[in-house]
Formats: C-alpha cells, sequence, structure tokens
C-alpha cells in the first residue's frame, strides 16, 4: 500500500509543475531536477542516479522584510497546492507576450562546451552552440528588466553578451543549470502576502569528478536582487527543504552547529526503498552561519504546515504558528530555554538534543534553514551558496549520518580553497578585500605570467592555484617581482589563482587548454 502511495505522490510531483520548463543536473551519481520558477528537484533528486530512489521531494526559496511602513511583504514558495509566490523570469514592465515567455526555461550548460567556445569561436565553420547562444546574459531594458541578468565574460567589453565575438558564460563546476525567477509577476496565492519585487538568480552544479564528496554532492549558488524602491528591514531569507529518505514516512531531522548542515536520516533500522542501505541527506550553508533551523511536520498542528503569510514569517523567524519561540528539548515547542536551531545533538553517538533521544516517532519532515534579521535596501544584492551531500553506509543508519559530516567537513574545505567570490558580480556581498588580477596569455596551454611587482608584494607574500574541485596544485611565495605559473602538466580545464598579501587578496580565473 505504501508503494502505491510513493508511486502515486511521484506522479503528481511532475503535474503540479506543469506548465514550468525544467532541466535536469546529471553529471555526477546526482540526478536533479530544476524548474524555471525556481523550484528545486520537486520529486526527483535521484541518488544513486538511474536508480529511481530519491533523497529530496522538494527544495525552495522563503524571503520576508518589512518596509518603512512596518507593512510586511514576504514571498515563499512550497508545492504549488494551494498557489505560487515565486515565478519565472526577471522583474519587467510587462510580463505578457512570446519574448517574455522565453524564460520560461532554464539554461544548461557544460564547462567542456564554454572551453571549446573560448578556443573556436574564430574558426571558420564553428557554430555557436544553443547553450551558449540562449544565455540569457542581458535584459530587454526597453521592458524594464535588468540590463545584466546572467554572469558572462565580456571579451570585447562593449557592455552586450555578444557570443559570436568571444563572449561566454561564467559557470562553476563541470555542468550547472542556471534559472532566473521573481515574486513580482502575479498576486502571491501560497502565502497571500503583499511581493517584495524581488529576482532570484540561482546556478545548480556539479562535478563529474572521482572523488566520492564530489560525485555524490550538487552546488546551488544564488543571488538575490532588490529591485523595488524600498528599504527593507527584519529581513529573513530562508532555503526550504523537504526531504525524503525513500520512504518519507520515517524520517527524524537534525542540525549540526559546527558545519552549519541541516541533515535528514532514516527513524527505522532500514526503508521500504533503501533496504538496508540507508542514507543520510545533508543541506548545508557554505558562506554565511543560519541564524535559525526550525522544523515542522506534514499536518495542521502549532507545528505542522504554514497557511498564511503571517505563519511563514514566523518560522523564517524561528517561532512556531502561534507565534511562541522555539526552545530547547522535547519538541522545541513550550519550554522555558529559548533555542536558535532544532535536534543540534549527535545521534550517532547518542549525545545531546536528538528526536530519537527523545523517542519522537518518525515521520514525514519539512526543513528551513533561515537568515536574518538583516536590511535589504532598494538596489541591493545578497548572495548565498549551498552545497547538497549525500552518504550512505552500512548497518545502522547512522552510520551514514557520520559520513554526511565528514563529507561537509571537506566540502567546506574544498569551498574555502577555491577563492570563489558568493557573487559573480560587484553587488553587495562582493568581498572589498579581494582585487581580480590578469595573467597573460590567458588561455593559455600551459604558461601563465602576472607581472606582480605592481602590486607591491613582500617577498613572504604566497602564490596559490586551485584545481576547479578546490585541490592545491601550485604554491610559491617568491613571487614579489614577477610570477610564472606552470600547468603544463595538468589537465585541460578551469583553475583558480589567489594571491594573498597582508590585508589583500588578488585572484584570477586561468583557463588551461
Amino acid at each position: 500500500m505504501k508503494i502505491k502511495l510513493l508511486i502515486l505522490l511521484s506522479c503528481f510531483s511532475f503535474s503540479k509543475t506543469f506548465g514550468q520548463a525544467y532541466s535536469q543536473l546529471d553529471i555526477n551519481n546526482i540526478n536533479a531536477n530544476i524548474y524555471s520558477n525556481g523550484t528545486l528537484f520537486d520529486g526527483t533528486f535521484e541518488v544513486p542516479s538511474g536508480s529511481f530512489k530519491n533523497t529530496i521531494y522538494l527544495s525552495s526559496f522563503w524571503i520576508a522584510g518589512k518596509d518603512s511602513a512596518g507593512q510586511l511583504h514576504i514571498a515563499s514558495q512550497v508545492y504549488g497546492q494551494a498557489g505560487n509566490d515565486i515565478f519565472y523570469g526577471p522583474i519587467a514592465t510587462s510580463y505578457s507576450g512570446p519574448i517574455f515567455n522565453q524564460y520560461d526555461q532554464t539554461y544548461d550548460i557544460y564547462q567542456t562546451e564554454i572551453n571549446t567556445h573560448i578556443t573556436d569561436y574564430m574558426n571558420l565553420g564553428y557554430v555557436v552552440p544553443n547553450s551558449i547562444a540562449s544565455w540569457p546574459g542581458n535584459g530587454n531594458t526597453a521592458n524594464g528588466e535588468a540590463a545584466t541578468l546572467a554572469p558572462y565574460v565580456d571579451v570585447n567589453q562593449n557592455g552586450t553578451y555578444d557570443p559570436a565575438n568571444g563572449d561566454y558564460p561564467i559557470i562553476r563546476g563541470d555542468k550547472a543549470v542556471y534559472f532566473i525567477c521573481n515574486d513580482s509577476k502575479n498576486n502571491h496565492t501560497e502565502t497571500g502576502g503583499v511581493p517584495l519585487e524581488v529576482e532570484f538568480h540561482g546556478m545548480m552544479y556539479g562535478y563529474n569528478s572521482s572523488d566520492p564528496v564530489l560525485n555524490e554532492t550538487v552546488f546551488l549558488h544564488l543571488e538575490i536582487f532588490n529591485r523595488s524602491n524600498l528599504n527593507y528591514d527584519s529581513v529573513y531569507f530562508g532555503l526550504f527543504v523537504d526531504m525524503d529518505l525513500g520512504n518519507y514516512a520515517d524520517d527524524y531531522v537534525g542540525y549540526d552547529t559546527v558545519r552549519h548542515v541541516f541533515y535528514t536520516y532514516n527513524g527505522n533500522a532500514t526503508d521500504l526503498v533503501y533496504g538496508n542501505m540507508v542514507p543520510t541527506q545533508g543541506c548545508m550553508s557554505l558562506n554565511q552561519a543560519p541564524s535559525k533551523f526550525i522544523y515542522y511536520s506534514n499536518d495542521n498542528s502549532v507545528q505542522g504546515n504554514p497557511t498564511n503569510a503571517t505563519e511563514y514569517f514566523q518560522y523564517l523567524k524561528g517561532q512556531w504558528r502561534d507565534g511562541s519561540e522555539m526552545t530547547y528539548g522535547g519538541t522545541g515547542y513550550g519550554g522555558s530555554t529559548p533555542a536558535d536551531f532544532m535536534f543540534t545533538g549527535y545521534p550517532e553517538n547518542g549525545i545531546g538534543w536528538t528526536e530519537n533521544g527523545i523517542g519522537n516517532i518518525p515521520d514525514d519532515r519539512r526543513g528551513l534553514l533561515s537568515f536574518g534579521p538583516f536590511s535589504f535596501e532598494a538596489n541591493d544584492q545578497i548572495c548565498y551558496d549551498f552545497a547538497f551531500p549525500y552518504a550512505n553506509g552500512t548497518g545502522s543508519p547512522l552510520n551514514s549520518l557520520q559520513n554526511v559530516r565528514t563529507r561537509c567537513t571537506a566540502i567546506q574545505t574544498l569551498y574555502d580553497s577555491c577563492a570563489c567570490n558568493c557573487s559573480f558580480t560587484s553587488g553587495v556581498s562582493q568581498l572589498s578585500n579581494e582585487t581580480v588580477i590578469k595573467f597573460y596569455p590567458n588561455p593559455s596551454t600551459g604558461i601563465f605570467e602576472v607581472n606582480t611587482q605592481v602590486l607591491s608584494l613582500r617577498k613572504e607574500d604566497m602564490l596559490q592555484v586551485y584545481s576547479s574541485i578546490g585541490k592545491l596544485v601550485y604554491e610559491s611565495n617568491n613571487i614579489h617581482e614577477h610570477a610564472v605559473i606552470d600547468l603544463s602538466n595538468f589537465g585541460q580545464g578551469i583553475y583558480f589563482a589567489k594571491i594573498t598579501s597582508k590585508d589583500k587578496i588578488y585572484s584570477s580565473k586561468l583557463i588551461k587548454q
């Protein structure tokens, strides 16, 4: 009976997003759907790829804040059953007609396509592939859209995305899926709230790697733009994730305050779908520490599904539907000690506050990582990076939980070492102490040079080069006048050079042909 229900729900997940274009991120052992309205997965986060087994049902974005008059503005997307708050495309003057409807798509692209374009775009007979030609680098300013949308390298620096003359998309990973969506196209029928007029630019990406950590992880890069003329305060952003480890009805959740990861593990020794090899699925924040983690159940209780704008906002603030504060211990409700994060213990060691420790009945859990409060002024931009690590284990499901913690530590190290700005552009989240420098020639078949004398470096300053997966491949502290990097013995692809000098960081993206 449960199997039939699972199949029915799987079919229903596709019908809910009927009319929304989607792409699949399928570069490694995870196969995930990404939709044009920003909905992630919606029934397909298949791992192992090709197994027809899934660990996440759906993920989506919540954001809310108040204007100067105290009016709440909110956009929260979940399953689309009650309605929608977020819609495909950028903020625009008109949302009708075939020109705007072209945004009902996702933009999937491989790094190998970009590398080939960089080297061959001037060759006779070369045809720009559709993945590069259709990249939404520029908006239609005549329709009130932002001039620059998706990130790209402007080779001739004319301010226009022109791939025929060498311009190319900027992505992360070996394959990426890009999407643009907004909360202003229609009335908010999910929360019933007032729109903020914000625009989401998202990039889901992954790596084709022999490293199991990267092979079973996908990443989300998200930038949010305030396109309104309002200055918001008391703002919270949340990433909602409904994890279902195979059978949706036997799950526990927890939060690791050290690794900033929300995870779901099986409440029973075996799972209806995964059997004896029950995995753990995580969602971790890479560039910011969350302010809250709260879960709620799939029911109508005070700790159940939100039904209006006020209740969505309260969950973002770490409060229950009735406005009461989350508290430490038990189910997080009705205690005397305020808490910011639910179930922060270590169930694999029997330490601290955990669901299995208090004897909760495993069930269908939903989780929300939230960040705030903060101010979000007109024309501001905020930026988040997330990872979705998966791990399996043998024996008890708690063994896979320990493996996820280990993988999260490795993922954070890789992210920190890649010299990645969270923002692709010069928005409010760009690091103030980081400056882009130019190596030449770039692209190169192996030798890259830079005149470091103009940087006034010290003898002890360090040059490091990392691969696209964060592995250190070159290091030198003899760079105070001139630097030469030899990558001749390394494979083709994208590398990141970083020079650390006192309180300044210089960075560059290197393309090895």
